[in-house]
């Protein structure tokens, strides 16, 4: 029963078999305590079932060992809902890996908070797929760490849509690469503010090709 395996002492519960792991039904995972959770190895943890990982708490989630939260398989990230990604601790956050990031669905990604989305390392953000940074709602992006926003890569910044780059505050503009403003499309060039092509470091503005500065509106250039 659920009960009589909260009751399990550490040493028990890390003495399970993977096979062991893989027969509990999702009743029994959903009703492991967070002590349990925490005692599992990586091999346990991998031995999760998809059906089942949809079956933990946001508290269970939360009390994984960082070093089993890197034995997440990328099919148990997928499995994960939007209601557990949303509530995933931020602890938990920073420590996927590029692998793990890259597997949580556009529409998980457009649910992260914004003190999830800061904790996105450089190396997460560098690995986001153009589906999931087209899927970024505009207050996420500018929720991106200085770092975050420096790493973006020249494909990323191509992804961006023209109402994500319209709404990009001066401090985002100001974070992003030269070679991520000189990636900028023209439609996009065209949708950034006054306020954030006034906000332009000397090294970003020396980097718009002459296409891009072609592409600026008169009220942009007044």
């Amino acid at each position: 029963s659920t009960n009589s395996l909260g009751a399990l002492k550490t040493n028990q519960v890390q003495a399970l078999s993977t096979d062991q792991v893989v027969a509990l039904s999702t009743a029994q995972i959903g009703g492991l305590s967070t002590s349990t959770i925490n005692a599992l190895s990586s091999n346990q943890v991998r031995a999760i079932e998809t059906d089942d990982i949809q079956a933990l708490s946001s508290k269970q989630l939360g009390s994984l060992a960082t070093s089993t939260i890197a034995a997440i398989t990328t099919d148990q990230v997928v499995a994960l809902n939007s209601d557990q990604v949303s509530t995933l601790a931020t602890s938990t956050i920073k420590a996927l890996s590029s692998n793990q990031i890259q597997a949580i669905e556009t529409d998980d990604i457009r649910v992260l908070t914004s003190a999830q989305i800061a904790t996105l390392t450089t190396a997460t953000v560098a690995a986001l797929s153009t589906d999931q940074i087209q899927a970024l709602q505009t207050s996420q992006i500018n929720k991106l760490s200085t770092a975050g926003l420096a790493a973006l890569s020249s494909a990323q910044t191509v992804a961006l849509t023209t109402l994500q780059v319209n709404n990009l505050t001066t401090a985002a503009v100001q974070a992003l690469s030269t070679a991520s403003v000189a990636a900028l499309e023209t439609d996009d060039i065209q949708a950034l503010s006054t306020n954030s092509l006034g906000a332009l470091k000397t090294n970003q503005v020396q980097a718009l090709s002459t296409d891009q500065v072609v592409a600026l509106t008169t009220e942009q250039i007044g």
